[in-house]
């Protein structure tokens, strides 16, 4: 014992803390963990990354909310411009389940989602912040199979429920493809990112670039903590 606690002493005298990482990763986990029953059975939750050009965005929105409801399931498309990584995701959806079953915020489970994606109360600033929106430049025509995808929207995919990738494709007009790509938290993204989650200058310099999408998944949390 006597060991342990010198050196517990030379860990704090050295400014040493438990990573920040490893904390959120147990957050993460025991989430996981407490949404697998579910009220109402189990609840799956499946994150798909893709890109397709959209004809007309509410429209789209609304059918992606009624093949949602068909299936007794959620399902809420972020913009990838603000996804920190695959787990930012995971974590939001984890955490908008628990706040629906409890207490929620809005009165449909996938604007939870969205709610917890951007760690927003307000549901207009949620949807300002992380709903797709139609991109500068891009037309309005729906792409057709075989034609270049590289100014296409990105688009995040959270499917909460007994749903599948195939479903959400099956109803839609445009073609979709699957692309995890727009997924991953990349410098790139760094601007919008600290835009919307508010990651000022000093806190990125005290714990390092390569840790915001681990602050993303702190903001979440914050979230469910300030209800």
């Amino acid at each position: 014992m006597d060991g342990e606690n010198k050196g517990a002493k030379k860990k704090e005298k050295a400014g040493w803390r438990p990573a920040v990482k490893d904390k959120t990763k147990s957050r993460v986990n025991e989430g996981m963990k407490d949404q697998s029953k579910g009220r109402k059975g189990d609840k799956k939750i499946k994150i798909v990354g893709a890109r397709g050009r959209i004809e007309n965005i509410e429209s789209f929105i609304e059918k992606i909310g009624k093949i949602g409801d068909n299936k007794n399931s959620a399902i809420q498309v972020v913009d990838s411009d603000i996804v920190a990584g695959k787990s930012h995701l995971e974590h939001a959806a984890v955490k908008a389940i628990q706040s629906w079953e409890k207490d929620p915020i809005s009165n449909s489970l996938s604007m939870e989602v969205l709610l917890f994606s951007t760690g927003e109360r307000q549901i207009e600033n949620a949807l300002d912040k992380g709903g797709v929106k139609k991109k500068k430049g891009m037309g309005e025509e729906c792409r057709k199979k075989g034609k270049e995808a590289k100014d296409d929207l990105g688009m995040a995919f959270v499917l909460i429920g007994n749903i599948g990738w195939s479903d959400v494709l099956d109803e839609l007009d445009c073609e979709i493809e699957i692309d995890e790509e727009v997924l991953k938290y990349t410098p790139e993204k760094e601007k919008r990112v600290r835009e919307v989650f508010g990651i000022g200058e000093k806190e990125v310099e005290a714990v390092g670039r390569e840790k915001i999408p681990l602050i993303v998944l702190e903001r979440v949390t914050l979230l469910e903590l300030e209800k």
